[in-house]
C-alpha cells in the first residue's frame, strides 16, 4: 500500500473509531500556525475561505446557501509540508485534527456535518482510490477497473479536482451515447477515454518535474 497522509477536520470530535478499519490517531495541532508555513499564500487564502471561514462564521455562508466543498487534495513530494498545512488549517479553525491512512475509508465524510477532508499524496496509485471515492454514487459499469484508470499515464498530474471533472465528463459522454444506445445505463471505460480527450491536468508537467527535483534535493 502506498503512503498517504489524510486529515479529518471537524468542529466536534465525535468521529467514532469503529467507523474505520483502523482507529484514527488524534493529533494536537495547536502549536502550528501559518507563520510556520512559508510561501503558501494562495493555499492559505483558499483554505481560510473554504474551511476556516465556514467553521468560524457559518451564518455568513448560510445566508447565500453556499455549496461548500468538503474534500481537498494536496499534491507534492514527501516532506513538502502537506500534512503541516492540514494541521495549520485545523488550528486556525479551532478544530480537531485526525490523522488516518486510507482515502477510501473517508466516504462517510460526505454524510457528516462539519467534517472536512484534506488528503495529501505524491503517488499515482492513489488516484484510483480517489476515483473510487468520487464514483461511489455513480453507475459505473462492473467491467471498469478504476484502479487501472487511475494508473493510466493520461492521468499523470491529475489533481483531485481534475479527477472529479474527469468523472463528470465521463458521465456526460455516457449520457450523450444514450441518445443512440437507448438501453445504456452505466458508465464504461470508453467514456473515460472520451473524457481524457477533454479534461487536462491543472498541474503542468513542468511543475511536476519541479516537485520531483525538489524531492531529491536538486
Amino acid at each position: 500500500m502506498t503512503s498517504m497522509d489524510a486529515a479529518h477536520i471537524h468542529v466536534q470530535p465525535d468521529v467514532e473509531a469503529s467507523s474505520f478499519d483502523n482507529p484514527p490517531c488524534v493529533l494536537e495541532a495547536h502549536e502550528v500556525r501559518w507563520e510556520d508555513v512559508v510561501g503558501m499564500e494562495l493555499i492559505r487564502h483558499e483554505f481560510m475561505r473554504l474551511i476556516v471561514g465556514p467553521i468560524k462564521n457559518p451564518n455568513n455562508y448560510k445566508v447565500f446557501n453556499f455549496d461548500m466543498e468538503k474534500g481537498f487534495l494536496l499534491y507534492g513530494p514527501s516532506g513538502c509540508g502537506k500534512t503541516l498545512i492540514a494541521k495549520v488549517v485545523a488550528n486556525e479553525a479551532g478544530a480537531s485534527f485526525i490523522h488516518i491512512n486510507l482515502l477510501i475509508e473517508l466516504d462517510c465524510a460526505d454524510d457528516r456535518k462539519d467534517v472536512y477532508v484534506i488528503a495529501a499524496t505524491n503517488s499515482p496509485e492513489d488516484r484510483g482510490l480517489i476515483l473510487k471515492s468520487l464514483t461511489r454514487k455513480k453507475p459505473i459499469d462492473s467491467s471498469v477497473d478504476l484502479l487501472e484508470v487511475g494508473k493510466d499515464t493520461t492521468c499523470d498530474n491529475y489533481s483531485g479536482a481534475d479527477l472529479r471533472a474527469l468523472v463528470n465528463e465521463a458521465a456526460m459522454a455516457a449520457k450523450n451515447e444514450r441518445k443512440v444506445v437507448f438501453n445504456l445505463s452505466t458508465i464504461h471505460r470508453r467514456h473515460f477515454d472520451i473524457a481524457f480527450q477533454k479534461i487536462f491536468p491543472f498541474v503542468s508537467q513542468k511543475e511536476t518535474r519541479s516537485y520531483d527535483n525538489w524531492s531529491v534535493g536538486n
